[in-house]
């Protein structure tokens, strides 16, 4: 069935929220939200079909589904991981005694490559796990649209290509070498999704570094899909609103925040500030991408960590 409007239909359903709560079957995946691997927590989240997934840093190094029939639960994970500890990954009845030390014991033997865990891993972890300024309601963020082509329908805007060109032509006119600007890169998943304290949906592209100074243009692409998702669609808020209140029940949220409407786009970076010639360049990008945001969204805010605290910079 082809979905009318763009949906997020990531939120558990009750039979596995049920599941999930203090003192039940399947409450030591939430407690993994606390557990840490090469020093970084790992960080739970759910996903379409009764899915939950753990992260860390970069790598999905589990994933466990109740099925459909509320029964029985599958438990996967690439390869890498699973041959570390096979006896983990099998199907299981609901209520399996075995499943928590089996869980525990895998967790205990976990090797991840640091290439997963370090520089941006670690970066988004941090921003996954901030619960001051927006309460992060997912990772890997994706609208479904049914057999409707993302690409084609809500993403290769005019405002979106006027800013590449604009930016172009200001790179261009610039007496410094850039890296090159790709004209053809398509968004793939948004690293992070919040909701603001404000009420405002929050999205977060996290970078490493200002180096990475192409960033706020990738950002621009989700800016206006979720924009032009989120027009007249109300279902798609009271969707987002479920998985709000469900993440906040089980505890990976420090509260619950109501989600009122609006787009607050977000650059994350780490710890680096970066030259003063790559900030000057990042500043260039950022006027460019604020000249071409949609009407009803702020300006883009840009964060960094900075002796481990956030703080914004713009």
């Amino acid at each position: 069935m082809t979905n009318k409007f763009p949906c997020y239909p990531r939120a558990p359903s009750k039979e596995l929220v049920a599941l999930l709560k203090s003192g039940e079957f399947l409450r030591p995946l939430i407690d993994l939200n606390k557990r840490e691997v090469r020093g970084l927590r790992l960080d739970v989240h759910f996903r379409a079909d009764d899915w939950v997934a753990v992260y860390c840093g970069l790598a999905n190094i589990l994933k466990v589904r109740l099925s459909p029939t509320k029964e029985t639960i599958e438990v996967t994970a690439a390869e890498t991981y699973s041959q570390q500890c096979q006896a983990l990954f099998c199907e299981r009845p609901v209520g399996d005694p075995g499943f928590g030390e089996a869980l525990d014991a895998y967790i205990d033997v976990l090797e991840v490559e640091p290439r997963y865990t370090e520089g941006e891993g670690r970066v988004q972890l941090n921003w996954s796990k901030e619960a001051n300024y927006w309460a992060t309601l997912d990772r890997e963020a994706e609208l479904s649209y049914g057999t409707t082509d993302r690409l084609m329908r809500y993403v290769n805007c005019s405002e979106v290509v006027d800013a590449r060109e604009e930016l172009a032509r200001t790179i261009n006119a610039d007496d410094k070498t850039w890296k090159k600007l790709n004209q053809d890169e398509k968004p793939r998943k948004l690293d992070l999704l919040a909701c603001g304290r404000e009420g405002k949906l929050v999205l977060i592209e996290v970078k490493p570094d200002v180096s990475k100074y192409y960033a706020p243009i990738q950002l621009l692409h989700y800016v206006w899909e979720w924009s032009m998702a989120l027009r007249d669609n109300s279902h798609l808020l009271a969707e987002l609103q479920v998985l709000i209140d469900k993440r906040a029940e089980l505890g990976l949220s420090a509260a619950s925040v109501r989600l009122i409407g609006g787009i607050r786009p977000v650059v994350a970076i780490g710890e680096g500030g970066g030259s003063e010639e790559t900030r000057r360049r990042y500043n260039k990008v950022l006027e460019v991408v604020n000249g071409h945001l949609p009407p009803e969204v702020s300006q883009m805010e840009i964060w960094r960590h900075r002796n481990g605290k956030p703080v914004r910079l713009c």
